[in-house]
């Protein structure tokens, strides 16, 4: 069965002093810059409003601040971007309810960092910002109406936040999908299109179908504080049906779970067709529930092909290369401890690649390494490929790299040697063959020695 994997959205920038922009764009001044998986952009001049504009057109919003940790990297961070001194507009706000702040990207708000005597709305002020560094208040929070610049001239810039989708990663018995929250304020109908507008390492989006208790526990652990109000998922009824009946996935999977609310569903409303599942405030957080509203965000799930980097639809030599280039950068972690090493290049080979064997029509996924030709056999012909190229610098996979370095060398042949007779389908290798290998690589061991 294959696994997904999506890679995830965020590109690593470094460094704390004289940052200059990753990307060029407009609006944007620097970014961006990783930080627990997620990005973050800093925008040049402009109102909270517009600020939480551009964001949501990025893919993000405003930045949420969770903790400490984050409040002082964000705060850090931007300050040292260049010699002006800034306010930094953050997702917070009350511009819904005077005095119930919440984060524009939904989250729960579990962590503040107020000025003393803040907030004050003093004048109707809906939107909060960091103090810019040498107030007396440096880097704790403010309200204010939304402006671009403070009493004595100060600007007022953004901090966006992107979060990358979360996967379900099939090492934890996940089905490797990835999903994300969007927040709207739409109907179902129109969350579904929007879903589908989403891509992701070419696969497209569609509204999340929950079909086992295992990945509702996975989404309420990853999503728990995602969303105070409900939002749709991707379910719908056939129209005439009694309230429990004719219900379908929008993938076409088979609907034979269910996590409702008591007495749900029942269409008090008239015409409740779409599924829907409570948010945070609720006190059935993740339970579901019917419904026809017009002014919902939703849950996106991504279908993509683990190790399919290239998104060409297969895990093929292309793949391998893209990761062994790729080495240390998270993104492509493929098996989720932390790093990207050599770990993930036997678990890409080993597990998730196709290979193809000619002669007799045969395939498969899995492989071992030093397969250069990918035929699911570890034998002469591989042999030749790594002898015919032994010495090379830089290349791929194809002409005889079998590690992470830049160096077909000694190293590559010593993984071959020990893989040597491997075939994908289970068979044990002759005798003869490894009196062959043996033979070849004494005589690759010798040419290297007299060069």
């Amino acid at each position: 069965m294959r696994a997904m994997i999506r890679v995830a959205a965020a590109m690593f920038v470094l460094g704390a002093v004289g940052l200059t922009p990753a990307v060029a764009l407009p609006g944007v001044l620097t970014g961006p810059i990783s930080y627990g998986g997620h990005d973050y952009y800093l925008l040049d001049t402009s109102t909270w409003a517009n600020a939480e504009a551009k964001a949501v057109a990025m893919g993000g919003h405003l930045v949420t601040l969770s903790d400490q940790a984050e409040q002082d990297w964000v705060f850090g961070t931007f300050n040292a971007y260049d010699d002006v001194t800034r306010l930094y507009w953050i997702g917070l706000n009350d511009r819904a309810a005077e005095g119930q702040f919440v984060w524009a990207s939904d989250e729960q708000v579990d962590f503040t960092y107020w000025a003393p005597g803040e907030p004050n709305n003093a004048g109707n002020e809906d939107f909060v910002s960091m103090f810019y560094q040498g107030h007396t208040h440096s880097g704790k929070w403010n309200d204010w109406s939304d402006r671009t610049r403070d009493p004595i001239g100060i600007t007022f810039v953004g901090v966006v936040e992107i979060a990358p989708p979360i996967q379900w990663r099939p090492a934890d018995g996940g089905n490797g999908h990835y999903y994300e929250y969007i927040t709207g304020s739409l109907s179902w109908s129109q969350a579904e299109a929007a879903a589908q507008a989403h891509t992701f390492m070419g696969a497209q989006g569609h509204l999340a179908t929950v079909t086992s208790e295992q990945e509702t526990s996975f989404l309420a652990a990853n999503f728990s504080t995602s969303f105070s109000r409900p939002v749709w998922l991707g379910a719908q009824q056939d129209a005439g049906m009694a309230p429990d009946e004719g219900w379908q996935w929008v993938t076409g999977e088979t609907w034979d779970y269910t996590q409702w609310m008591t007495g749900e569903p029942n269409d008090a409303g008239g015409d409740e067709r779409h599924l829907i599942v409570a948010g945070y405030n609720h006190a059935n957080h993740w339970q579901w529930n019917d419904g026809n509203a017009t002014n919902l965000g939703y849950l996106v799930e991504y279908p993509v092909l683990p190790g399919d980097f290239d998104t060409d639809g297969d895990v093929d030599v292309d793949d391998i290369d893209i990761l062994r280039n790729n080495m240390g950068n998270l993104a492509y972690d493929l098996d989720g401890d932390g790093d990207t090493d050599a770990d993930d290049l036997a678990h890409l080979v080993e597990d998730l690649v196709e290979w193809y064997r000619p002669g007799i029509g045969a395939s498969g996924v899995g492989t071992e390494m030093g397969d250069f030709n990918l035929d699911g056999v570890i034998d002469t012909t591989d042999l030749a490929i790594l002898a015919a190229n032994f010495g090379t610098v830089l290349g791929g996979w194809s002409i005889g790299h079998a590690n992470t370095d830049s160096v077909i060398d000694t190293t590559d042949l010593a993984i071959l040697a020990t893989n040597f007779g491997f075939v994908a389908s289970g068979e044990v290798p002759e005798p003869a063959t490894l009196f062959v290998m043996g033979c070849g690589a004494i005589g690759l061991l010798r040419r290297h020695r007299r060069a």
